[in-house]
């Protein structure tokens, strides 16, 4: 039986981005996983440590278009652009 290896296709110094990356690789039916974010998010100060997301080799080049289409915080929050902001507004 042939395993087939993990590749890292990007790497964040925020866990925050690398879940919004695993999200949309996810959202492109690419499986991935992130490592080292219970070391990043913890004790240690924010940027301290480098976050991965690794997809299988064989899926490498189509999570990079996915990645490079967008960065991980462009376009999650479009619906809210033409929305105003309501803080503070009596409802």
């Amino acid at each position: 039986m042939s395993r087939e290896r993990l590749v890292t296709a990007a790497q964040y110094t925020e866990p925050m981005e690398a879940e919004l990356a695993r999200i949309a690789l996810e959202e492109a039916g690419i499986r991935c996983v992130i490592l080292g974010e219970p070391v990043a998010g913890g004790l240690y100060p924010t940027g301290a440590f480098t976050v991965c997301v690794q997809v299988l080799e064989t899926d490498a080049e189509r999570a990079a278009a996915v990645l490079n289409e967008r960065t991980p915080l462009d376009g999650w929050f479009e619906d809210d652009a033409d929305r105003q902001d309501t803080v503070g507004e009596v409802l």
